[in-house]
């Protein structure tokens, strides 16, 4: 796994191992031992000087020289994931019935978004039904759009960010392989 400095991780292992017995007698790759730092301790990097070594600045102001194969992401939700592998996802701007489901609840039937809407229910229509002390009461959906139209919407008000993330995407994937980025990809 890669790391980058500002990660926040936790000390998950120790990756030394004896030469002669192949146990880690309570150490860690780098000659720290477990004792002064312990595992599930938690850390920021600072800095990744190599594939094999990574420096930590540990909770209590401690700085901490790791291997990687120590370490795992503090963060490992499905959000988190994506934010590290994509800088920048966060600005995108969200879809439409994210947006809409903050007023009103929002109801996907087929392919049409619904959201529920004032008046009274006509014949054939869909209605929300909520019960409550005094009785139900029942309003009419009111139809917003179709599922394709609000996610060409979504695509269109993303498009030059998409652009900018790829192509950050794509500058990071070189560094990481040390190859040059070719003419053609720097148009992305």
């Amino acid at each position: 796994m890669k790391f980058r400095e500002g990660e926040e991780v936790v000390i998950v292992r120790s990756a030394y191992k004896c030469g002669t017995c192949g146990k880690d007698h309570g150490r860690y790759y780098h000659k720290g031992e477990i004792e002064k730092v312990g595992l599930r301790s938690h850390g920021q990097i600072i800095r990744v000087d190599s594939e094999e070594k990574i420096l930590l600045r540990l909770k209590d102001g401690r700085e901490w020289l790791v291997h990687p194969d120590e370490l795992d992401i503090l963060d490992k939700t499905q959000l988190a994931k994506l934010r590290r592998l994509l800088p920048g996802i966060e600005s995108l701007p969200r879809h439409p019935v994210f947006e809409i489901a903050e007023q009103a609840p929002v109801f996907i039937v087929g392919e049409k978004v619904y959201s529920v809407g004032t008046g009274k229910v006509s014949k054939g229509e869909y209605l929300f039904e909520q019960k409550k002390r005094t009785g139900v009461v029942r309003k009419p959906l009111t139809e917003v759009g179709d599922l394709n139209s609000l996610d060409a919407l979504t695509i269109d008000r993303a498009d030059s960010e998409m652009a900018k993330i790829g192509e950050a995407y794509v500058k990071e994937a070189q560094k990481e392989v040390k190859l040059p980025i070719a003419a053609e990809l720097r148009g992305f």
